[in-house]
């Protein structure tokens, strides 16, 4: 009887521990092919809008495994940048990135980026954010805003993706596949729109909106990153779809051969939206710390 019982709870835990392994696997894709992208496509680390000569102290909400953290601290050894991460498995990765790069300057934190705990009057000249609505739900958004408004004296940048669109039909249901997944997570994409409500809301000042649209059709700068790391992608949300029960295993492998022959046409063609928005501090707020 007590094997009987403890069966059906070691199989829950082990099928959670291959979801989590699967779940983070695909966000450092996800982080890596955005991150490479958004480097190329913005000339650099930050975004035009940001004013970096009065940036030192920066923070990353929601670092995922890292990468922009530890990019940005080898780009200049005087800066002193953190990153702060709730998923410890990415938070693990993150660490071993800077262990492995030696990284002096970069600094990750696990715990929740809506409770930060800083010395007394220290604070952040950049807070940033990246893909951050993908990764949590309204309200904790929300909370991770405002606490970035208490712990930061300077600026916040925060990049969200827009809407892929492309006119194939394979891509086009993959991508659906991820918007779906991600809602069942209890995840979702913000809008340009939504973004400076958010910031309003949150209590940042001058808040600016720039949208842009990255081609990544065939012969573009974009695609051979497109290509290479959405095929890797499908492979990994095949069993997250399996488990959701969205298609089955025989419709997700045509579905990954149709996507493949569409991915080395030379016709291809997508472009994507991507959103910045930028906020600064209030300057009657007192940041003396006491």
């Amino acid at each position: 009887m007590e094997d009987e019982m403890q069966t059906p709870q070691g199989e829950g835990n082990q099928h959670q521990a291959v979801h989590t392994l699967v779940t983070n696997t695909i966000w450092i894709i996800l982080q890596t092919y955005v991150h490479v992208l958004l480097q190329y496509h913005m000339q650099g680390l930050l975004p035009g809008l940001i004013d970096d000569q009065t940036c030192q102290n920066i923070l990353d909400m929601l670092c995922g495994a890292g990468r922009w953290v530890l990019d940005l601290a080898h780009s200049d050894p005087g800066l002193q940048v953190e990153g702060i991460e709730s998923n410890k498995g990415l938070y693990q990765y993150a660490l071993a990135g800077r262990t492995v790069q030696r990284r002096q300057n970069a600094h990750f934190i696990y715990g929740s980026p809506a409770h930060i705990r800083t010395r007394r009057g220290h604070f952040y000249d950049l807070v940033h954010l990246r893909f951050t609505s993908l990764r949590c739900q309204e309200e904790e958004l929300s909370a991770m805003l405002r606490e970035g408004l208490r712990i930061g004296k300077g600026q916040i940048c925060w990049i969200e993706a827009g809407e892929l669109e492309t006119p194939h039909s394979a891509c086009t249901r993959w991508y659906s596949l991820l918007r779906t997944l991600l809602q069942r997570e209890g995840h979702h994409l913000c809008t340009g729109a939504q973004m400076v409500r958010h910031l309003h809301e949150a209590g940042w000042r001058d808040v600016q909106h720039q949208a842009s649209i990255i081609d990544l059709s065939a012969g573009t700068p974009g695609y051979h990153l497109f290509a290479r790391d959405w095929h890797w992608m499908a492979l990994y949300l095949a069993p997250l779809a399996q488990h959701w029960n969205l298609a089955t295993r025989e419709e997700l492998a045509q579905w990954h051969r149709d996507l493949t022959i569409e991915l080395l046409s030379p016709q291809f063609q997508a472009r994507w939206t991507l959103h910045t928005v930028i906020g600064r501090v209030s300057l009657k707020r007192d940041i003396s710390g006491t």
